[in-house]
C-alpha cells in the first residue's frame, strides 16, 4: 500500500475533481473540507464511478452550509481505478484535502 495526499481547493461555483484513482489501482480514502475565510459557503462532496456522469445519486454532502474556520472529515472511503472524489463549493475559500492509501487492483 502506498501512502498519498492530495488536496484542491476550487473556484467558487465549479465542479473539480479532488482525486482520481490511477489506472490499475484502487484506493482507500478520507476527505476534510475545510473553510479557511471566516464564512459560511456551502458545499458539495460527490464519489463519481468511473465512466458516469455527476448525478444525485453521487452526493454525500449536498449544498451543505459549512461552519466558518471549520473542518469536516467524510469517509472512509473504498475506491475503484478511475472513481474520482468530487468537489464543489459557493465560494473560492474552501479546501478539500484527499488522504488515503493505494494498492494494487489485482
Amino acid at each position: 500500500m502506498t501512502p498519498f495526499t492530495s488536496g484542491v481547493a476550487p473556484l467558487a461555483t465549479t465542479d473539480t475533481d479532488a482525486y482520481t484513482v490511477a489506472a490499475d489501482k484502487v484506493a482507500r480514502v478520507t476527505v476534510t473540507v475545510s473553510e479557511r475565510a471566516g464564512g459560511t459557503p456551502t458545499y458539495r462532496l460527490a464519489i463519481l464511478p468511473s465512466g458516469e456522469t455527476l448525478g444525485s445519486q453521487h452526493y454525500i454532502v449536498y449544498d451543505l452550509a459549512h461552519t466558518a474556520n471549520g473542518s469536516t472529515e467524510y469517509g472512509p472511503f473504498f475506491l475503484s481505478e478511475g472513481d474520482s472524489i468530487r468537489a464543489y463549493a459557493s465560494d473560492a475559500n474552501t479546501t478539500y484535502l484527499v488522504n488515503g492509501y493505494t494498492d494494487d487492483a489485482s
